[in-house]
């Protein structure tokens, strides 16, 4: 599959191509065109995933490396004692972004970064049926690295359901509860959808 945005950056490329192959005395010199096209295709295609059937997991929202695990933070969202998994995705894609686990948006934010490098936070509630807080944020570090948030507040998600994604990647960060039990550590390398990040723990 592809995002539709990757047909914006294909579809200009493709056409300055074709004229050319028609009008340019060598038909070879659209070549470099039809490669920018391909790589924009590439750069935002959007694959299947199998979910694992783990209703409690908390699944990894997008592909990356585990840049931090903090067992012991401060959720500035929703001012809560929590555990803290950075995600940095992928500067060649997927740019994809999936919901962490099944639930209801409760509520959305878009707030200043107070980190440098970093302009805003766009910042997305989860609650599942069981009461649990799950917390997505997405980072804006640039004009060209802008997150796409696709789900609105009252909106009800599946486990893995694609919610948005962000341009030449960024970082993404999922908040859990404090009882959650973390199932990865830095360094790890996730792909969105199918890797647990952490597992709701229940009595």
């Amino acid at each position: 599959m592809l995002l539709r945005e990757g047909l914006l950056w294909a579809l200009p490329p493709v056409a300055v191509a074709l004229w050319m192959q028609l009008a340019a005395p060598a038909p070879w010199w659209a070549l470099p065109l039809w490669a920018l096209a391909a790589l924009a295709l590439f750069l935002f295609r959007d694959p299947e995933r199998a979910v694992p059937p783990h209703p409690l997991g908390v699944i990894a929202p997008a592909d990356g490396c585990v840049l931090a695990v903090e067992p012991e933070a401060t959720d500035p969202f929703l001012e809560r004692a929590a555990q803290r998994i950075v995600i940095q995705m992928r500067a060649w894609g997927p740019f994809v972004v999936r919901a962490p686990i099944e639930g209801r948006v409760a509520e959305r934010w878009l707030r200043p970064c107070r980190e440098g490098g970093c302009g805003r936070r766009f910042a997305v509630w989860l609650r599942t049926d069981e009461g649990d807080d799950v917390l997505l944020v997405l980072e804006e570090r640039s004009r060209w690295r802008r997150p796409v948030c696709e789900v609105g507040v009252g909106e009800r998600l599946g486990q893995g359901q694609r919610c948005g994604y962000v341009r030449f990647g960024g970082r993404v960060e999922v908040w859990v509860p404090r009882h959650a039990r973390l199932e990865v550590a830095r360094g790890d390398h996730v792909r969105a959808g199918s890797v647990i990040l952490a597992t709701l723990v229940h009595d």
